[in-house]
């Protein structure tokens, strides 16, 4: 079996540079790292990463806690973190809570354990006290936990105004919103900010909003739900889905179940901007998604150098337009 002097013997430098090319510590030229690359390559030697994670004292591994990964958003988002993580020399380890407070719990400290580098969290529970409670460097998508925990959000609000005006802009009189519900927390669950924002822009422009209650976007029934709730209200004509599963549910029940036209009769402007908005041609606000586990990624790994991070960052949303809206 080979070891780093024979690594160093092949590509004729000394160990301790070899060390440092494995290491990425101190200067290495160009020359000398191709050396040892190949001469690694040639003998099949690779360093331990055990061992090189107890010399340095890190893993170059992040933690990446979400609800789960069946809802487009969360799919792309994990994706980008990875990409992310990669390029940054690091790996993702994955966990997935299904919103269960227990769960989040014990992946926090199983990763804490495993002592991991640090946590990129996209929490949807209510409490989050073992959060606060890890000494780790943690960063939290979308979502508020403390002061010293920093935020990478997007401008939920932005996003609200931005769909009351593409709605009102082209005509809608009588809009609905699915997928808000008044008495969430916005202060720390950040999404129903834009749903506060849609239903304020409406009235500063003298429309009243219909609020449609649904209970989940991921119930198997979501589509009929919505169909019916639709039944009743042959007068709106335009919804905003606070959600892209939401948008695309709904459109769904206007063309199958109650074959009302889009968006002839009724329109409809989603939000997210994930892959199922471009399959079913949704208009959306669309979240930064590859900027938020960008941001994510480089706010923790300069905390795990020791860096101080700002408490929130807060990128813009935008506007795409598709079938789902008239062209103005």
């Amino acid at each position: 079996m080979a070891t780093i002097s024979d690594v160093a013997k092949l590509a004729g430098l000394s160990v301790g540079t070899v060390s440092r090319v494995f290491n990425n510590r101190g200067y290495i030229s160009e020359e000398a790292r191709t050396k040892v690359l190949e001469a690694s390559k040639a003998l099949g030697y690779y360093p331990s990463e055990v061992a090189r994670s107890l010399q340095r004292m890190y893993t170059n591994v992040i933690g990446v806690i979400v609800p789960y990964i069946s809802h487009p958003f969360f799919a792309a988002l994990v994706q980008a973190l990875e990409q992310e993580c990669w390029g940054r020399g690091y790996r993702a380890m994955l966990c997935t809570s299904n919103h269960e407070t227990a769960k989040e719990r014990e992946y926090a400290e199983m990763l804490t354990r495993n002592k991991v580098d640090g946590i990129v969290v996209c929490s949807r529970t209510q409490e989050v006290q073992h959060y606060i409670d890890t000494k780790l460097p943690i960063v939290s998508i979308e979502r508020t936990i403390t002061s010293s925990i920093p935020a990478i959000v997007s401008d939920n609000e932005e996003g609200g105004i931005i769909a009351a005006d593409a709605l009102l802009d082209r005509g809608c009189i009588h809009p609905a919103i699915i997928g808000w519900k008044p008495d969430v927390d916005a202060a720390h669950m950040l999404s129903p900010l834009r749903g506060e924002a849609f239903v304020r822009r409406c009235r500063e422009r003298g429309v009243e909003v219909n609020v449609i209650d649904i209970p989940s976007e991921t119930d198997e029934n979501t589509t009929e739900i919505i169909a019916q709730k639709l039944t009743s209200r042959p007068e709106l004509d335009g919804i905003f889905a606070t959600g892209d599963v939401y948008a695309s549910c709904a459109a769904t029940a206007c063309e199958r179940i109650l074959g009302r036209r889009i968006p002839e009769d009724i329109q409809i402007v989603g939000y997210d901007n994930t892959d199922i908005a471009v399959y079913c041609g949704l208009s959306c606000v669309a979240q930064p998604i590859e900027k938020l586990a960008k941001y994510a990624i480089s706010t923790l790994a300069n905390m795990i150098s020791g860096e101080v991070a700002p408490s929130r960052i807060v990128l813009p949303v935008s506007f795409i337009e598709r079938r789902s809206t008239r062209k103005i």
